[in-house]
């Protein structure tokens, strides 16, 4: 076993602060890579990897493989800015997709040290495979029952629930009830606490393989499912057709999400917000071990 250096980048999507790492790392120590650098970048919530595509590109894999949006609409700016694709789409390839993403760029003068790129990315995303009502037991909630929302996403399922104030204790005790009680296994699980006003949002993630919680400045995968949710729920003389739009402000950022329907069903989904990537920097390793 030897010690050895992780070079990595953090980037900055809408406030979801995302760990890049570049050095090769096979999957299985993803983990311990992953929560290496979580604890030398106590800013950052999660953790990507950057590895080549074997068709002599890129494609970034999250540390637990799920979906995340705004990793994704990062690594897309990064993309842009290492191929010298200013203010066009490009296509990006990241887990939790069984397809590329197609997203747009657009940059931002920014003369802050440290910061290679810096604008705003629009991604389409990758859409629902369907959506329930769920109950939350008073014996979870600690009070009444609570009906939320269950979107289900590639690589991910989200609860959205409107009207409930998120805590700790609370977050705890629905996990444990969705994981064990319901013996729901899905990669990553989130809950999106939603205020009254269907603009203040709070999001709260956990990534089964690397058994993280995080209260996230803000999260794009489950913006997506605040806006289907509320999509589908608008009122039926609508005839379901027509492209709806919100934007969700969350702790450290804002994610504006449009969501098209025909006849009744989700056929469109666009996420924007703002991103700023950073340089890279090396990471040398604290503890011997090789995770190469």
């Amino acid at each position: 076993m030897k010690r050895r250096s992780l070079d990595y980048f953090l980037a900055d999507p809408a406030g979801n602060i995302t760990v890049f790492i570049t050095s090769p790392v096979s999957r299985e120590d993803y983990q311990e890579a992953a929560k290496e650098l979580l604890h030398a970048c106590p800013t950052a919530e999660q953790v990507g990897f950057i590895l080549p595509d074997g068709k002599g590109g890129e494609k970034m894999e999250m540390a637990g493989l799920e979906f995340c949006g705004n990793a994704s609409r990062a690594f897309a700016m990064d993309q842009a800015v290492k191929k010298g694709l200013f203010d066009q789409e490009i296509d990006v390839s990241v887990s939790g997709s069984g397809a590329p993403l197609k997203a747009w760029v657009t940059f931002d003068e920014n003369d802050e040290e440290d910061v290679r790129g810096s604008g705003r990315v629009k991604i389409e995303m990758p859409l629902p495979k369907g959506q329930e009502e769920l109950v939350i037991p008073a014996s979870v909630t600690g009070g009444e029952e609570v009906t939320g929302t269950l979107v289900h996403l590639e690589g991910i399922d989200h609860l959205v629930l409107t009207g409930v104030t998120a805590d700790k204790p609370l977050t705890d005790r629905i996990l444990s009830w969705f994981y064990r009680d319901l013996a729901m296994d899905p990669p990553a699980f989130g809950m999106m606490f939603l205020e009254e006003d269907r603009e203040h949002l709070v999001p709260v993630v956990y990534v089964r393989d690397v058994d993280t919680v995080y209260f996230e400045g803000s999260c794009a995968s489950g913006s997506v499912a605040c806006g289907c949710a509320l999509a589908m729920s608008e009122d039926p003389a609508k005839g379901g057709e027509g492209s709806s739009a919100y934007t969700f402000c969350q702790p450290a950022g804002e994610l504006a999400v449009s969501v098209t329907k025909k006849e009744g069903e989700i056929v469109r989904i666009l996420l924007d917000g703002s991103v700023e990537v950073m340089e890279e920097h090396i990471h040398e390793s604290r503890e011997e071990g090789d995770l190469s």
